[in-house]
């Protein structure tokens, strides 16, 4: 399997540099006029569909599969899911526990996709809230959710397939466009920087869902731009249609941090290639119509989500995390921080990295990720284009962004200026994001002229200047947290500081393809080692003789309660009703029986994962409960005296050293014991 993925890859490189050939040899046999760029999209999208028949996946699900030996997870072979190469990331914790699994729960439900799923909690959980990529839900606003198109028409092992090479693939074609289109580098050269976009530290590291954030802005750009482009007036409706529907996509991410940063960026684009391309003198009656139009579907599909949704964003608004988070500045960011993207190159090499819990956040792959900045090699090369006179709006633009955005991040804004821009709503290290997004787009634009005739001096010139950074950085990597620090040797360190100066070089020169060929390589050498490539899962269901145990007399109001695990995601994703699991928002009929008075609401008015452990067996209460962190409940019970009774729970997994303490209790009795874990029922 790993070979014919292989062959897969190998094949879109080779067309890649062959295209041409390919394009003249269909010309001439088959007499249709096609051109290069057409027959490489058309290579990619069989890549894709080639990849999602097969199962190819990055997911880490099969964590939750080996920590929850109960739950069958079978793959197309009827084995668990295969791996082919690398090793799943605990760190991807919200992917492999909270997405992933109520994907696939979606999917189990009968009936399949509900609005509520009613196996969640005693209430159930409205599934139209869920953030990122989202879960599929049989509702309209699953127009504007394509990573969750799969779910509807696939199995689960090619579902689960496309919900995670879409946001890769979607991406790559659409940022592809926006930097085609606003540099007008050839389509090699453009696909490049686009490519380099989705393989970046950033964007593996947070499971893909950064590309995925991009896509909807970029494609919002690109139909703009045609319609005022094209003369058609069917072809200005269908670019309305998209781009309606990307809108209410984008808006459905649900993740402020990211959307305002990005929403930001791309409104400055807009506006700025408006004016170099003069598009106003396009306007006309059938461009209003299809803009018209396009805000008419947009909001169509938003109202529909927010009927069906409303009383789950008035629970979630109302949160204490993240609903009523405070305003915040900025400020908090420091230049060593900003530039620790220059260590994914060493770290993400390392397969320990990060496998620690409690580890903090400099040892959190996800939050050292970020882009290889150049930042004096590129202010080299924007002076020397201004000196030039080859500077438009676009670039001035994206300049301005980048720094307002620092500004933001390392200094801070006005509290008030914050608060009614809307960047209060985001922690500053998350405006990392768009911050990339704007570098890489300044650079395609800086690089749209390359330098054909570099002299002695210039040269001495860009190397001089790409040293000076490379000591910056190598001073910015020595401040980091001494956890970062101990594992990175003196060799390493020489290694980066060279990859580093021949990449700032070729900035600060302007030659193109050296430059985004060193800077593809580098960001692809960072991340290769860090995604791992499975085959996904085709059934996720309890196994036997479980299954026939608890099936016996269950309802469907019945309820499992899992204790010191978060296996309950395991079995909420089989379809079966649990207690505890991941909340979006707080089920207040379930915590009025632990606080009828509501004198303890601060703990759990929040987005949690709900954990039940015993730590304490001395206790006279029955339990008690406390938030460990913003987004953890963790519920303390006195397992040799709690009425299990008052939470409803028919059926209790628990792990053996709560044995002792269980058989003690008179509200339940052990039923089966099986691969380490013992079940209860309800007296």
């Amino acid at each position: 399997m790993f070979i014919l993925l292989l062959l897969i890859y190998i094949l879109a490189a080779t067309a890649f540099v062959r295209i041409e050939f390919v394009a003249r040899v269909i010309s001439e046999n088959f007499r249709v006029k096609i051109n290069s760029c057409t027959i490489f999209s058309l290579i990619l999208l069989c890549s894709f569909a080639i990849q999602v028949a097969i199962g190819i996946t990055g997911s880490s699900f099969s964590i939750s599969n080996r920590d929850t030996p109960f739950v069958n997870a079978k793959s197309f072979i009827k084995t668990d899911e295969i791996p082919i190469f690398g090793n799943v990331k605990p760190i991807r914790s919200d992917e492999h526990t909270v997405l992933t699994p109520s994907a696939i729960a979606q999917y189990n439900s009968k009936p399949q996709f509900p609005v509520i799923n009613h196996n969640l909690g005693e209430e159930g959980q409205n599934m139209l809230i869920t953030h990122m990529t989202s879960v599929p839900v049989w509702h309209i606003s699953a127009i504007a959710r394509p990573a969750t198109w799969g779910f509807f028409f696939l199995d689960l092992r090619s579902a689960l397939s496309w919900y995670w090479l879409f946001p890769i693939y979607g991406c790559l074609f659409a940022f592809w466009g926006v930097v085609a289109t606003i540099s007008k580098l050839d389509w090699r050269t453009s696909f490049l920087f686009s490519l380099w976009f989705c393989v970046s530290p950033y964007v593996a590291a947070w499971s893909n869902w950064p590309a995925y954030v991009a896509l909807f802005p970029s494609l919002m750009f690109l139909c703009f731009v045609y319609i005022f482009k094209q003369e058609s007036r069917i072809k200005n409706y269908l670019a309305g249609i998209v781009l309606g529907v990307a809108i209410a996509g984008f808006v459905l991410v649900l993740y402020p941090p990211w959307q305002i940063t990005l929403g930001y960026l791309f409104v400055i684009l807009s506006i700025a290639y408006f004016i170099r391309e003069k598009l106003y003198q396009n306007f006309n009656a059938v461009v209003l119509q299809s803009l018209a139009l396009s805000l008419l579907i947009a909001g169509a599909i938003l109202y529909c989500w927010f009927i069906d949704a409303r009383s789950a964003i008035e629970l979630m608004s109302n949160t204490i995390y993240p609903g009523q988070r405070q305003t915040l500045s900025g400020g908090t960011v420091t230049l060593p921080w900003l530039l620790k993207g220059f260590t994914n190159f060493i770290l993400y090499s390392m397969p320990d990295f990060g496998v620690k819990s409690g580890s903090g956040i400099s040892q959190n792959p996800s939050e050292i990720a970020s882009f290889y900045y150049l930042f004096i090699p590129i202010i080299f090369l924007f002076v020397k284009k201004v000196i030039n006179k080859q500077i438009d709006i676009l670039s001035w633009g994206l300049v301005i962004f980048a720094i307002f955005t620092i500004i933001f991040m390392c200094v801070g804004l006005p509290q008030e200026f914050a608060r009614i821009s809307l960047w209060g709503r985001l922690p500053a290290e998350r405006a990392d994001f768009a911050l990339g997004v704007a570098y890489i787009l300044l650079c395609a634009l800086l690089l749209k002229n390359p330098s054909n005739c570099l002299n002695e001096g210039f040269n001495i010139i860009a190397l001089l200047i790409s040293i000076i950074w490379i000591f910056i950085v190598i001073w910015a990597i020595q401040c980091l947290p001494v956890q970062i620090n101990k594992v990175i040797s003196t060799e390493n360190l020489v290694i980066t500081a060279i990859l580093t100066t021949v990449c700032g070089y070729y900035l600060a020169s302007g030659q193109t393809k050296i430059f985004i060929y060193c800077m593809l390589g580098l960001s692809l050498a960072s991340t290769f080692a860090f995604n791992p490539i499975a085959i996904a899962t085709n059934e996720v269901s309890i196994k036997e003789p479980i299954k026939n145990i608890i099936d016996k007399d269950f309802n469907p109001s019945d309820t499992i309660l899992v204790l010191e695990d978060e296996s309950a995601a395991a079995f909420f994703a089989a379809g079966k009703h649990v207690i505890n699991g991941i909340f979006y928002y707080p089920q207040f009929d379930f915590w009025k029986k632990l606080d009828p008075k509501g004198y303890n609401k601060q703990i759990y008015n929040r987005y949690y994962h709900l954990w039940c452990i015993g730590s304490n067996y001395q206790y006279t209460q029955e339990y008690d409960f406390y938030s460990p962190q913003a987004d953890y409940v963790v519920i303390n019970l006195n397992l040799s005296k709690f009425d299990f009774k008052i939470i409803g729970a028919k059926f209790i997994v628990a792990p053996p050293k709560y044995a002792v303490y269980l058989e003690k209790n008179t509200s339940i009795h052990k039923i089966f014991n099986d691969s380490g874990i013992t079940w209860y029922q309800l007296n």
